[in-house]
């Protein structure tokens, strides 16, 4: 009983990351280039995703879009984008994430320091 006294309310979010690959335009081929292990002009552009998701309303916070493959494009990097959109601030008692292990450590650099912060 005394663990229902101090719960606080949180707000609860879910982050994970994709592989996608995109329409083959010459724009996206510029931005997104094929991964190495295809010939030229025989593929599509990969891009790599994440998104941060509400647990309680399943409404998409926020997304981060970037290369499939090159320095700063994996899921971590991708997280700290989309991690400028965890709410802070006094009216949020609890922030709780959950994410896979692809994300790997979280950087101390994103946590809100005006409350509790759980991954």
């Amino acid at each position: 009983m005394s663990s229902f006294r101090n719960f606080q309310p949180a707000w609860v979010y879910l982050v994970d990351g994709a592989e996608v690959t995109g329409a083959d335009t010459p724009e996206n081929q510029a931005v997104y280039p094929q991964p190495d292990t295809q010939l030229p002009g025989c593929g599509f552009p990969m891009m790599r995703i994440v998104v941060l998701t509400s647990l309680i309303t399943a409404m998409v916070r926020s997304v981060a879009v970037g290369p499939y493959s090159g320095k700063e494009t994996g899921e971590n990097a991708l997280f700290r984008k989309v991690a400028e959109d965890i709410p802070r601030g006094s009216g949020v008692h609890r922030v709780a994430i959950f994410a896979d292990r692809d994300i790997g450590p979280v950087p101390a650099a994103i946590i809100p320091t005006d409350g509790f912060f759980d991954i």
